[in-house]
């Protein structure tokens, strides 16, 4: 692959949710998939520099084309343009390629569509990352852009972009636009995007002087259907009546890089780390809007992508509150004698302990007793399900925990019909009496039902973790002990996953 070259990329075409789709897909034997969507209006090359390095890194690479753009399908209707139609354009290219799932990645609209996928199809999302385009809950009303313009006058190109001028302006001058467009950091005065469209004269290229090719554009590339592509400015009422019932809070590992080009005003960074909790945020300074160009090395390391897929925090016990979001169980609530509860420490941490009692209660259906559990409590279900833990990412499930001599249990529940199905592992404890952090593979955890092991044993269901519990089933009489932080899936320097990491890039030929 040369990124100076998009021929040498491997191009294919499928007919999907209607539309022909163009896309670039590299490294096919690959399970691990990304999925790059580009913006406005560099096309699936938008992402040129990246696709080689990630490919060796062991990815398999999808690009598409977005409808409306390139060689890919342009409908005429704006109303084909809207984010759950262009989201089941992603979703039908996975069907049609057998991939059950992916991580998402975009830039420009890019990026607005990469998290809008993510709500539309959870279910088809590992994690997702945004460049240079923060995550905005669906809004509860329209506000046209005539309107939003009057708040935010910086947007006033958007606007013009959805008139026939525009379109008309673009088509007529478009290499002197691309020259406009595509500018590094050091030659624009406020942003590369809103320096396109000048206040005075009312035009993007039309009047103003004309400025010379930059490095940022490739040496070849592919016209842009502009008639089909200016459709994604002039869809807001589109969008608008699509999303506006999504649920507003995703809850995948989720990753934001902005530039200091422009700013995000705090109350918006406040919107999206609200909306968004396990959000991590990046700036790559000193570069402009198109920093998948200017900045490649950047942006191909994804600047914290390796730390974004390291943890996904779970749960933690170092509040009342979150004390009260798990239940406590033991025998005595079928009449046995064993006592258990579940505490805040005054150092702030969930202390689980009790007694543990043989005894059998005077009831002779009852021939079994001596143990004690606490299980974190199902989220409160909304009209999309119950939320879950999505740990496919992740090759361990890790707790911060400090105990006693005492055979331990952790306990996974997934979403399945059976409540009493059951993936269990040892929490075995290296140093008790002391914190330590206990990493348990997901993969060593045994499926049982009903407290035994079952002979045909399935693989978890990773993508839907429905609660995490504790339990101690030793049948030994006597005190227990054991203080939990915090519980958490993790990858190690060395993995990713269930794969291996490929060494850093400056091990890559």
């Amino acid at each position: 692959m040369n990124p100076s070259d998009p021929s040498t990329f491997n191009h294919q075409y499928a007919n999907v949710n209607g539309i022909h789709m163009h896309y670039i897909d590299e490294n096919q034997s690959s399970k691990k998939v990304l999925l790059l969507l580009h913006g406005w209006p560099d096309l699936w090359c938008g992402w040129r520099q990246q696709i080689p390095y990630l490919t060796k890194l062991g990815y398999r690479v999808i690009a598409p084309t977005l409808r409306g753009c390139g060689e890919t399908d342009a409908p005429t209707d704006t109303s084909a343009y809207g984010d759950r139609t262009i989201s089941t354009d992603f979703a039908a290219l996975l069907d049609h390629l057998e991939i059950p799932t992916v991580i998402v990645i975009g830039h420009d609209w890019g990026g607005h569509a990469a998290w809008r996928f993510t709500q539309f199809y959870p279910e088809r999302v590992i994690g997702v990352s945004s460049f240079c385009v923060p995550y905005s809950p669906p809004a509860k009303e329209y506000t046209p852009i005539e309107e939003i313009v009057k708040l935010v006058p910086i947007l006033t190109y958007q606007q013009y972009l959805t008139t026939p001028r525009a379109e008309q302006e673009i088509n007529e001058h478009l290499e002197d636009f691309f020259k406009r467009l595509f500018r590094p950091f050091s030659e624009v005065k406020q942003s590369s995007i809103v320096d396109i469209y000048d206040m005075e004269t009312k035009s993007l290229v039309v009047g103003r002087p004309l400025v010379p090719k930059s490095d940022l554009l490739p040496q070849k590339y592919q016209k842009p259907k502009i008639a089909g592509s200016l459709q994604y400015y002039k869809r807001g009422e589109v969008n608008f009546e699509e999303s506006k019932d999504l649920d507003p809070i995703i809850t995948k590992p989720a990753l934001v890089i902005l530039t200091d080009e422009l700013p995000l005003p705090p109350p918006m960074i406040k919107i999206m780390e609200e909306s968004v909790p396990n959000l991590e945020t990046h700036t790559i300074e000193n570069t402009s809007h198109w920093l998948l160009w200017e900045k490649s090395e950047e942006s191909m390391r994804m600047d914290g992508l390796q730390g974004w897929k390291k943890e996904l925090p779970l749960l933690t016990l170092n509040t009342k509150q979150d004390i009260n979001q798990w239940a406590i169980g033991c025998d005595k609530d079928i009449g046995g004698f064993s006592e258990a509860s579940l505490e805040l420490t005054s150092q702030g941490k969930g202390k689980f302990s009790g007694n543990i009692s043989l005894e059998l209660p005077a009831n002779r259906e009852i021939v079994q007793s001596g143990y004690a559990a606490i299980r974190s409590k199902e989220r409160d279900a909304t009209m999309w399900g119950t939320p879950c833990w999505d740990t496919s990412l992740f090759r361990y499930l890790a707790l911060r925990v400090r105990g006693d001599n005492r055979k331990y249990f952790v306990n996974i529940q997934t979403d399945t019909y059976f409540q009493t199905d059951l993936f269990q592992h040892r929490l075995f404890l290296r140093t008790p009496g002391q914190w330590e952090t206990v990493m348990v593979p997901f993969r060593d955890f045994v499926f049982t039902s009903n407290g035994m092991i079952m002979p045909d044993q399935v693989e978890m269901f990773r993508e839907k973790i429905k609660t995490i519990g504790i339990s101690l089933t030793d049948r030994q009489e006597g005190p227990f002990s054991i203080e939990i932080d915090w519980i958490k899936a993790m990858n190690s320097e060395d993995t990713e996953g269930d794969n291996d990491r490929t060494p850093a890039s400056s091990e890559i030929d």
